[in-house]
């Protein structure tokens, strides 16, 4: 058996208020051979009813005392909690997509070498955490580090990359030098995986019929294990940039993991190329809203949020879904692809394509998976050699 912890938990900002815990929690996966793939659980231990903290408080100190709640993602908590309610947001469409483009950026700069086995200390780019905190006020800066530092190449010109092997090329070309393009290197040279159906992207939520849901009696449900119509859906950078030729020439050839990889460069080039006047991009801190419900575009996904305010003016219920809960459904777009690892792989294997699967899914906590060698049922497997 091997156990493995995928990412440090956030931290969360500031000490909790009275009577406030952070929205922290974990995922644990379970995964077992299943000739031919493998068997998948994932149990996880995220406090979904958290922003439930803030009810019978005034709209102002409940959008106030977010930062103190949530760990990562915050402005984007905050602005859809803020549209929610129908009261200003202390985040625009400036501080979104800046937020958006640092979650990005901090994956690639401090998670991506860690997978890779490295010390990140030793890729970062002098000034990144700086940087990553004045996005918004130095877009020039911006440019630069995505540009000049991460891609090696103009943003432009990464997003007309047509298909896998001229994704690989520009990988191999800056593999040495950069740990982005060392990673998506690293990430095409695992085994293939079994062909998967993938779960269908989220898209557009219809937020009239989401508020029907969050208000009805098996609410707690749906903010669990979030579906449409009984099927699953899965969120984030894959699922909007799906349609790209790109990505879709890497669906093509079998390779689901390396589009997900993909797909984080893709909007990080989106984000600088796109520019503050790119409206119909909607991965550009796009916020959509409803009376008394709102949706943001995260790094990670769409993050949903439904207040319900009493007649005194406090809150009265308040229920928010995070992209991680459509993401690490039982069904969802992780379970997948960790079911699509092949049962024969020696265990090192499975476990780094474990790993890899549970990052490329994202969430937004910390992950730990435990790759069981024996099959699911009970009966032993044949131990692999060391690949």
């Amino acid at each position: 058996m091997i156990a493995l912890m995928i990412a440090p938990a956030p931290q969360t900002a500031g000490r909790p208020a009275p009577g406030i815990e952070s929205a922290a929690g974990s995922i644990r996966v379970l995964l077992q051979r299943a000739d031919p793939g493998s068997r998948v659980e994932l149990l996880s231990s995220r406090p979904t009813h958290a922003v439930g903290c803030f009810e019978g408080r005034s709209a102002v100190q409940a959008v106030a005392g977010l930062p103190r709640l949530f760990g990562v993602c915050v402005r984007a908590h905050q602005a859809a909690a803020a549209a929610a309610l129908g009261i200003a947001s202390p985040a625009g469409r400036a501080e979104l997509r800046a937020e958006n483009l640092r979650e990005h950026l901090l994956r690639v700069y401090l998670d991506w070498p860690l997978l890779l086995g490295r010390n990140p200390q030793a890729s970062l780019p002098t000034g990144l955490l700086q940087a990553c905190a004045d996005l918004d006020a130095d877009p020039a800066a911006a440019r630069r580090l995505v540009e000049e530092h991460t891609l090696g190449m103009a943003t432009q010109a990464f997003l007309d990359l047509p298909d896998t092997a001229a994704l690989l090329r520009w990988a191999r070309a800056h593999a040495a030098q950069r740990p982005a393009a060392a990673m998506l290197l690293h990430v095409a040279r695992q085994p293939a995986l079994l062909p998967l159906a993938e779960v269908a992207p989220l898209g557009v939520i219809d937020l009239p019929r989401a508020a029907q849901r969050l208000d009805a009696a098996r609410a707690d449900d749906f903010v669990r294990q979030p579906e449409i119509d009984g099927a699953c859906r899965q969120t984030g950078a894959w699922a909007r940039q799906c349609g790209a030729p790109l990505l879709a020439d890497l669906q093509a050839r079998g390779r689901p993991l390396l589009a997900r990889y993909a797909a984080r460069l893709r909007e990080l080039a989106q984000a600088i190329e796109g520019g503050p006047d790119a409206r119909d991009d909607p991965w550009y801190g796009l916020l959509r809203s409803a009376p008394g419900i709102a949706c943001v575009e995260t790094s990670r996904g769409s993050l949903l949020h439904r207040i319900a305010m009493a007649p005194d003016g406090s809150v009265a219920r308040w229920r928010a879904v995070a992209p991680t809960e459509w993401n690490f459904h039982p069904r969802g777009a992780a379970a997948t692809l960790l079911q699509a690892i092949p049962a024969p792989l020696p265990t090192s294997r499975r476990a780094e394509l474990a790993r890899l699967a549970v990052h490329a899914a994202d969430p937004c906590v910390s992950s730990q998976c435990v790759v069981d060698e024996g099959e699911a049922g009970g009966a032993g497997a044949p131990r692999g050699g060391k690949a």
